[in-house]
């Protein structure tokens, strides 16, 4: 009980920047390790093979990962969200349209409206769209599913697991082409 204390003060001061972590507990009576956890990187505080480190983990199961709060999220104004969100969909279709072009894919992009399409041929279709609204940036992608974009300082981030859209784009896009493409 001693180390996971200890360990727990670890991952707190590691996650100390985040104010609203989104920690659930298991069912009624469960024990430290059954600790549904989601911290951004548990790594550099608790390996993989350590033993004591909780394995319940709450939301997708695809790691260990701290929800970003709303309050991290910049304010815009509905001029400033439009004109940074048609400027980061603009650059992202002229990228990836030289991608497309450059490597003679069968796929096309195209940017109408405040959507943003790119068609991989049979590898599956991303559809990324402004959400005035909620001043969010959503993306439709064959490999992960929907996602919901904010703006947090200079990027546009997924408030559940911290990762970047231009950053997923480019991992996701390599997985289903083998080519790398840099977007960001």
């Amino acid at each position: 009980m001693q180390r996971w204390r200890s360990r727990w003060r670890s991952v707190s001061r590691v996650l100390g920047q985040f104010r609203d972590l989104n920690v659930g507990h298991g069912p009624a009576g469960a024990c430290p390790q059954l600790l549904s956890l989601q911290v951004l990187d548990l790594k550099s505080v608790w390996p993989a093979d350590s033993p004591g480190r909780p394995r319940c983990i709450a939301g997708t199961g695809a790691g260990l990962h701290a929800s970003i709060g709303p309050e991290a999220v910049t304010e815009l104004t509905e001029k400033d969200f439009h004109v940074v969100c048609e400027s980061t969909l603009e650059e992202l279709q002229d990228k990836l349209d030289a991608f497309v072009e450059d490597n003679d894919l069968d796929g096309d992009v195209e940017y109408s409206q405040g959507v943003l399409t790119l068609r991989l041929g049979t590898k599956g279709t991303y559809v990324i769209n402004k959400q005035a609204p909620n001043h969010q940036i959503w993306s439709s992608s064959p490999v992960s599913g929907p996602v919901r974009y904010d703006y947090i300082d200079g990027r546009w981030v997924y408030r559940r697991d911290g990762h970047d859209l231009l950053e997923r784009l480019e991992t996701e896009v390599k997985e289903l082409t083998g080519l790398t493409i840099h977007l960001s």
